[in-house]
């Protein structure tokens, strides 16, 4: 299944989820919800030309019309009759989608278990899943140290609510654009170091700010914090030698430039406010404050703490996602050494050419000499013969003089395109390893609590101690103790309850991380290739724009000196310019 299919079945299964959530399991008709469709649209039973905003809204005028229910659920029962079970396009995923769609779970709620005799499990009824079905989950059931096989508490999968972030005119406003310049080197004093300050301009609001380069880690330092499995793009390295030299200077500036434009195109960090005040806060004292609140920001590990630009997020522990994360690792692993080779050559070339644009720029000045020297000679001729050398001189010293300054230009746009772009692909790469290196770690911290819960529980069943259990009363109220006993799955269902909690809202962070971890890095390899080619046009419209525009002022200089081609009438003696290129 290639990625862009991936991404359409993720966004496909949480409209559906979210459908049957609200119309199938609330009793109402998937029939005549279908037809309510239908009259808006007229490929409404299509999943597909829906957006999810879109579903709920149609949702709520669904429910507020008469005759929306084919029958009403009974009391306390969420699940519907059969003749509401029949299979939709809207309301279950395309047959060779084979994982289980997702369900909507919340973040504080424990589903109450569902009490299976012995002698029942693995048999078919008309409430439960086929047997074959549930073999299969079985045999995915997490195991103790014993090998024993114990029912998880709930799919680590679906959607869960999570705080909404405040709009702000940052993230509701299209088509931002971000520019630096202006680099200024600002003195050091007694008790502070000299640093570069860059002017940072967001368009189309007509902010303006001044930021340093520990303004930047700051931010990027918070975003880290605030939004766990986000890719957050990379920024220069902190420690960097002869960091006021030009080509230095211009390499942070590209880089920064590079980094906010990034963090615009995810919609949960354009939301976040600490950059919102990073790009519109233009009083010091203020954006000081702010950075010192933004500083007291805590790593999330908790997704009741997690904020969101539209408030869900999406959860999936599947293992699937770790062989496109892997692959993208060894791609990043093998093309490192290459990206090193490239820039090492591309800092050889530029070199190459600003010695050689110094060479051009005193050669340009040796033709002023004999310019000069030939202006004389003729001024002390008594016979007019002089010869017309000074002409061709003087357009020579224009003609070398412009193209050291092109071989200047050109070396700037080839280190900005090439040698400083590669730069920012190093820096992704270490990005995408870390990201990986988190959801490992956290994968294997939550694969080791749960052994750790099951095989506690193991022991205390073993005791036979029910005092000890520290039961969740709820749901062990009406459970005869000589049944807990006897059944291991219910006896692990209502003990240590608090423990047990806790280990699920673990277990849900790291399916959040899982999926949210590959989600980005598809994004971020997506807005990378994006950026080659953006890259690479540029690239090559300004090399061609400086070719041009040297040609056309030597042809011009030849032109003027008469040095054209020979040929018949006035203007045989003229080059003329070639086509513009466009691109």
């Amino acid at each position: 299944m290639s990625l862009e299919n991936s991404e359409l079945d993720i966004d496909t299964q949480l409209k559906q989820n979210y459908l049957r959530k609200e119309i199938i399991e609330k009793g109402y008709s998937p029939e005549r919800f279908s037809e309510f469709l239908s009259e808006i649209k007229p490929d409404g039973v299509n999943i597909d030309v829906w957006k999810i905003d879109e579903l709920k809204d149609t949702v709520k005028k669904f429910i507020e019309s008469p005759n929306s229910r084919e029958q009403q659920p009974q009391s306390g029962s969420s699940t519907p009759s059969k003749g509401l079970r029949r299979s939709n396009t809207l309301f279950s995923k395309p047959e060779e989608l084979k994982t289980e769609s997702p369900k909507l779970i919340q973040t504080e709620k424990i589903e109450p278990i569902k009490i299976v005799p012995q002698e029942k499990v693995g048999t078919t009824s008309t409430t439960d899943q086929p047997a074959q079905e549930e073999q299969k989950q079985e045999k995915e059931t997490p195991l103790g140290k014993n090998g024993m096989k114990v029912q998880p508490h709930e799919p680590d999968q679906g959607i869960i609510q999570v705080r909404k972030m405040e709009e702000t005119t940052l993230s509701t406003a299209n088509n931002v654009v971000i520019k630096i310049g202006d680099p200024e080197h600002v003195k050091g004093g007694i008790f502070s170091n000299g640093y570069v300050q860059y002017t940072i301009k967001t368009e189309p609001f007509g902010w303006a700010v001044k930021r340093r380069f520990n303004d930047f880690f700051w931010l990027r330092e918070t975003l880290v914090k605030a939004h766990p499995g986000v890719f957050i793009p990379p920024i220069p390295s902190k420690k960097s030698k002869n960091r006021f030299e030009e080509d230095v200077v211009r390499r942070r500036m590209y880089l920064f430039e590079i980094f906010l434009n990034t963090c615009l195109e995810n919609q949960d960090l354009k939301s976040d406010k600490f950059l919102y005040y990073f790009l519109y806060s233009a009083d010091q004292d203020a954006f000081d404050k702010i950075r010192s609140n933004g500083e007291q920001t805590q790593q999330i590990d908790r997704l009741e703490n997690l904020l969101t630009s539209s408030g869900d997020a999406y959860l999936d522990s599947s293992s699937e996602f770790n062989q496109y994360t892997s692959l993208v690792e060894n791609y990043c692993k093998q093309t490192e050494p290459m990206y090193k080779q490239i820039r090492r050559l591309t800092k050889m070339l530029v070199v190459n050419m600003k010695q050689s644009a110094n060479i051009a720029t005193e050669l340009s000045k040796w033709f002023t000499d004999l310019q000069g020297a030939s202006k004389e000679f003729n001024s002390k001729l008594v016979v007019q013969q002089s010869l017309k050398f000074e002409d061709t001189y003087g357009a020579l010293s224009q003609m070398v003089t412009d193209w050291s300054d092109q071989l200047q230009a050109q070396a700037a746009i080839i280190h900005k395109n090439i040698s400083c772009f590669y730069k920012y692909t190093t820096l992704e790469n270490q990005i995408y390893a870390e990201m990986n290196s988190k959801k490992a770690v956290f994968e294997a911290e939550s694969a080791r609590v749960t052994r750790d819960l099951l095989d506690k529980k193991e022991r205390l069943y073993n005791k036979s101690d029910v005092t000890t259990w520290e039961m969740d009363e709820d749901k062990a109220r009406y459970i005869p103790r000589s049944q807990l006993l006897d059944n291991r799955e219910t006896a692990f269902e209502v003990m240590l309850c608090t423990e047990t909690k806790q280990v699920k809202y673990q277990n849900n962070m790291q399916a959040y991380l899982n999926a949210k971890t590959h989600s980005e890095i598809i994004r971020g390899m997506d807005a990378r290739a994006a950026l080659y080619r953006k890259n690479f046009k540029e690239f090559v419209v300004k090399q061609v724009e400086y070719m041009q525009t040297l040609q056309n002022k030597w042809l011009d200089l030849a032109n003027a000196a008469g040095v054209g081609a020979t040929g018949p009438g006035p203007e045989g003696n003229r080059l003329t310019r070639p086509k513009k290129f466009s691109l």
